[in-house]
């Protein structure tokens, strides 16, 4: 069930980026150096900033990181479990834990550095001319929101402390939070593709 849920959602992921890149007249080749300018904005960048500034870079670092460990557990967790339709085991699942221990710490320090920059404003509440800066920051806390109980989830699975029903029910809220989690990030990613200014 779930397998077929999630190759629908990130097949209509895929097909809601193809057609609003077309309708905004956006070319493939040009999406890669958008969503760097786009990077930047969202994690506070400002023109005239000094470059050698410390917590810029530390933002930038924690990002990257955080979206390495993304890709490593989409790779490690995707392929077995919607493509090949076996459960993670062997090397896949060891790399997809580890990843998701580095996870949990980039992705808080990541949170704790951006957020501020993606605080909500009565700005973007009133500003009706500008909804695409709104609803980016609003996916951007729509990732915070689901990645807590896809975090959760595997923690209290740890414990022995739930019978077999109820680690089919965790797991489960593991697996739809990640997706949901994935359909945020994909929004975000579009709108601070879309959202962006050229930076010099």
């Amino acid at each position: 069930m779930y397998r077929y849920f999630a190759l629908v959602v990130i097949i209509g992921l895929l097909y809601f980026l193809h057609t609003k890149f077309k309708q905004k007249g956006i070319l493939w080749n040009e999406v890669y150096s958008r969503f760097l300018d786009g990077v930047k904005i969202s994690i506070g960048y400002i023109k005239n900033r000094n470059r050698s500034d410390f917590l810029y870079k530390l933002r930038m670092g924690f990002y990257w990181f955080t979206i390495i460990l993304v890709f490593l557990l989409i790779v490690t967790s995707f392929i077995p479990v919607v493509i090949l339709g076996i459960h993670i085991s062997g090397l896949f699942l060891l790399i997809h834990v580890i990843a998701a221990l580095f996870f949990c710490f980039t992705f808080t320090g990541l949170v704790l550095l951006t957020a501020h920059s993606n605080r909500l404003l009565d700005s973007d509440l009133i500003n009706q001319e500008n909804k695409d800066k709104l609803y980016e920051k609003l996916s951007y806390w729509g990732i915070i929101f689901f990645s807590i109980p896809a975090i959760v989830s595997i923690i209290l699975m740890l414990y022995p402390i739930f019978g077999s029903e109820g680690i089919e029910f965790l797991n489960d809220t593991h697996r739809y939070s990640v997706l949901l989690l994935i359909v945020a990030a994909t929004i975000n990613t579009y709108y601070m593709i879309i959202n962006n200014k050229k930076i010099n």
